[in-house]
């Protein structure tokens, strides 16, 4: 609300309370459980107070993009802009490293509405347009700037999903500025890779019920949000009968939780692909070809083929954002998987999930999240011109702070 001084006329003091609750509302339990209710009880007024302003819900969540997402949208892209410069970005840098530590009201709003929106037609065809104008405005200028905003999109996304807020983001963001103010030769993606195989898929061990189970908890809680996906819902997703899922898990959140796991274990293989690359290249010193690791590091999870695969992995951390307990099991899993790196590394316990290193180990995961959601608005696709180019900087960049630490001396076994 202004703090002018000027004492605003009732009625748009109320709207603006309202509109104040609705971000907080979506930010707290999700835009899939949002309801009149919820709002004018937050705000302590009556239902009607915003069926008088507002036909639906769709209608108020256009209005909290106008209002609150958009905004944060056009001041992303400008510190984002800002942040390019060595010696002026500094505080635009700090700026976008204090939003992802302190989980920016306005970062969440607009990840919220952005994968919310996807998915509400009336809602998309209004935001879409607007997303890719203001990207527009930039690109030209930026041309890597989409996969920039995609990092950090995904990384507010990850960090809202396990609750590892608190952390120190500086280096990560200072390595993504630096490399998007490199990343301005386009470059055409090789014919040839369409003969790589891609590297996400559903693990060989995950029998036909599971990815089914699996593929619906991802289309329930897309829905009806994490806390209404019942496993009732689920199981007529499935089309398996309830009992069924009994049999396999305890409860729905161990269901949850074997869903999430398997999610974290698609990219098992490409992960020991690329460590196995970066060591190699650490201590050889020998170049790594960006196409082939652009193919493992993106394009499989960009491309057209693995749309329910994304949707899965998107869908479980967007779940997980609003539920304390889906929250909690998400921060074991990747902190058991980056344990699982080091015994791979043969570095001593904690030398990658300690809080001072963790975000360079953990930010170009979370990146994922932030080009899917993207790639839903014609952005980050996997042709992308300037991709080469992208990780051709960054795997410098990773490679350089690998050379610092213990990787470069380690005794993988």
């Amino acid at each position: 609300m202004p703090k002018t001084g000027v004492r605003l006329p009732k009625s748009e003091a109320t709207r603006l309370k309202l509109l104040e609750c609705a971000v907080d509302e979506i930010n707290e339990v999700g835009p899939d459980r949002l309801g009149f209710t919820s709002i004018a009880r937050r705000a302590s007024l009556s239902t009607g107070a915003l069926y008088a302003r507002y036909e639906n819900v769709d209608e108020l969540l256009l209005e909290v993009w106008m209002t609150e997402g958009l905004p944060a949208l056009r001041r992303l892209l400008a510190d984002i802009e800002e942040s390019l410069s060595r010696e002026s970005g500094v505080a635009a840098r700090l700026r976008l490293s204090e939003q992802l530590s302190n989980s920016d009201r306005g970062l969440l709003i607009l990840v919220n509405l952005l994968v919310a929106s996807r998915r509400i037609e009336a809602t998309y065809e209004e935001i879409a347009p607007s997303v890719t104008e203001e990207i527009a405005k930039f690109s030209a200028r930026v041309p890597a700037i989409d996969l920039y905003l995609g990092t950090l999109l995904g990384m507010a996304m990850g960090i809202a999903g396990t609750g590892l807020q608190g952390l120190d983001w500086q280096g990560p963001v200072a390595i993504i500025s630096s490399v998007t103010r490199k990343a301005v030769e386009p470059q055409d993606i090789p014919g040839d890779t369409a003969e790589v195989p891609e590297t996400i898929f559903i693990p060989d061990d995950a029998d036909e019920i599971d990815a089914r189970l699996f593929d619906a908890v991802a289309h329930v809680i897309a829905r009806v949000g994490a806390s209404q996906a019942t496993v009732s819902r689920i199981a007529r997703r499935a089309k398996v009968n309830p009992a069924s899922i009994y049999m396999r898990y305890e409860d729905k959140d161990a269901l949850f939780a074997a869903c999430m796991s398997h999610v974290m274990r698609m990219g098992e293989s490409r992960n020991e692909q690329l460590f196995d690359q970066y060591q190699n290249g650490i201590q050889s010193s020998t170049e790594i070809t960006a196409a082939a690791e652009a193919i493992v590091m993106f394009r499989g999870n960009q491309s057209p083929q693995h749309s329910s695969i994304r949707r899965l992995r998107v869908e479980t951390m967007f779940a997980a954002m609003h539920d304390e307990n889906l929250r909690r099991m998400n921060q074991e899993i990747y902190l058991s998987t980056i344990e699982a790196n080091e015994k791979y590394f043969g570095v001593p316990p904690s030398t990658l999930t300690n809080r001072a290193i963790l975000p360079y180990v953990i930010f170009n995961r979370f990146a994922f999240f932030g080009y899917a959601v993207l790639a839903e608005y014609g952005l980050c696709e996997m042709n992308h011109r300037y991709l080469l180019s992208y990780v051709s900087e960054l795997s410098r960049s990773l490679r350089k702070i690998a050379q610092g630490t213990e990787l470069d001396q380690s005794n993988k076994k």
